[in-house]
């Protein structure tokens, strides 16, 4: 047998984007790579469909021409994002958004515990990034 054939590292599900998606209860485990020209919105499930362990992680494979948003149910978005000029920190939102001032690498990761949604990331500045 070939080397080839004994390789058993598991691959990571991906999906490229070019616009707004609502996210599914199956996408769970998807690293959503993110190229747009407009606006492109993410819709999560609501915590108590996705369940505890859910979890999606957004990319930025371009420079966002307007804004990528990840929205979820009123009250259900807390967390902290770093960003290399400081934190942005939320307890209660429903919507983290990046503007066109993102970059290429600048990512999200989202974890369900069933009740909330748990987002951590990595932006370049958090005048880049806003918690609404």
């Amino acid at each position: 047998m070939s080397k080839l054939g004994r390789y058993s590292a598991q691959r990571q599900k991906v999906e490229s984007l070019t616009a707004s998606k609502t996210v599914e209860v199956s996408d769970c485990g998807t690293n959503f790579f993110v190229d747009s020209a407009g606006a492109t919105v993410l819709t999560l499930p609501s915590a108590a469909s996705a369940g505890a362990g859910w979890w999606i992680r957004v990319i930025l494979s371009d420079e966002p021409a307007t804004s990528v948003a990840v929205t979820a149910n009123a009250g259900e978005l807390k967390g902290l994002v770093v960003a290399a000029d400081g934190l942005d920190q939320s307890d209660t939102n429903a919507t983290y958004t990046i503007d066109n001032s993102g970059n290429v690498g600048d990512w999200l990761e989202i974890i369900c515990d069933g009740s909330s949604m748990y987002i951590m990331g990595n932006i370049e500045a958090i005048a880049d990034g806003a918690f609404s």
